[in-house]
């Protein structure tokens, strides 16, 4: 609708009849409404002055068949533009509405994603560091075992040392 284009109002309504109304209908209403709103029966009123002229501009229109049928078609384009405009305005918001859903599910899938990988980091750091205990405390039972094994001593070396020590001792003893 251009901006210069007036929204006119809907004569039908202002006739109070129906679109499919007879001529007779028609004439009917304009004259009881046109003698309800005369000026005449109404001075200084101005509101009533202006809906009786709507009235008569509503008449003049309906009351001829071809501007009736002019009006009609015009009536008819208008509604066909509303309705393709609600369509295109409804389809627009549906669209929306899909594009954010969709990125809601995106960010959803993503943040799913994440904490999946997150938990798969920590599974590996907790088995690595699993592991590295094992390791550590293998190693320290081998190296127990190596030192064990350097400082343990041997019985047959023991008995040596004992006899080793005895004859020292003995012989001390003599030459005293």
């Amino acid at each position: 609708m251009n901006t210069t284009e007036q929204e006119s109002p809907d004569y039908y309504t202002v006739l109070e009849v129906e679109s499919a109304a007879s001529e007779a209908k028609i004439m009917w209403n304009y004259r009881k409404l046109a003698c309800d709103f005369h000026p005449d029966v109404n001075p200084g009123n101005q509101e009533r002055n202006d809906k009786f002229v709507e009235i008569n501009e509503a008449y003049q229109v309906l009351g001829d068949p071809a501007r009736r049928k002019k009006y009609d078609e015009e009536c008819a384009q208008k509604t066909r533009r509303a309705a393709q405009e609600e369509f295109r305005r409804r389809a627009a918001h549906e669209q929306s509405l899909r594009d954010e859903t969709r990125q809601q599910s995106l960010s959803r899938l993503a943040h799913q994603q994440f904490l999946h990988r997150a938990a798969q980091e920590q599974s590996l750091r907790r088995d690595a560091q699993a592991e590295m205990l094992h390791r550590d405390a293998l190693e320290h039972t081998t190296i127990e075992a190596a030192a064990r094994k350097r400082h343990a001593v041997r019985p047959w070396a023991l008995a040596a040392l004992t006899s080793i020590i005895l004859m020292v001792v003995f012989a001390a003893m003599l030459w005293h």
